[in-house]
């Protein structure tokens, strides 16, 4: 019996869909107008992380070029069909967009980080999922 119970939760493992891991994703780099990384919206001059059920898309600003001008940031998700967050100027500065700020809670999704105006950026761009 035990061993039957054993074969149908496998079978029921294997057959059933599986929900999003857990994941993050970090890369160190410069956003530019010439950047492109795997975005949909305002590419090149963006970076984004795969796709997944990211909850937080999250910026640490360190750098800019001419050193110490602004630039200014967009971060938050996007989708195909759309891209919403929140914006920011740097350098010296963070950015932290939960999903549920923007109304994209639930949502599969890839964290997007997209120069906007002026210097380009020096910084860590992050993802939680």
């Amino acid at each position: 019996m035990r061993r039957l119970a054993c074969l149908a939760a496998l079978a029921a493992a294997l057959v059933l869909p599986q929900s999003a891991q857990a994941g993050y994703w970090v890369t160190w780099t410069w956003i530019t107008p010439g950047t492109y990384g795997g975005c949909m919206w305002y590419s090149p001059g963006s970076v984004c992380s795969g796709w997944n059920y990211w909850y937080l898309s999250d910026a640490l600003l360190t750098g800019s070029d001419p050193g110490g001008q602004q630039g200014q940031l967009h971060c938050g998700f996007q989708t195909n069909s759309m891209i919403r967050g929140a914006f920011v100027w740097g350098p010296g500065s963070t950015c932290q967009v939960y999903d549920t700020d923007v109304a994209m809670g639930g949502v599969y999704k890839k964290v997007s980080h997209t120069w906007w105006q002026g210097a380009s950026l020096y910084g860590e761009f992050e993802g939680y999922a």
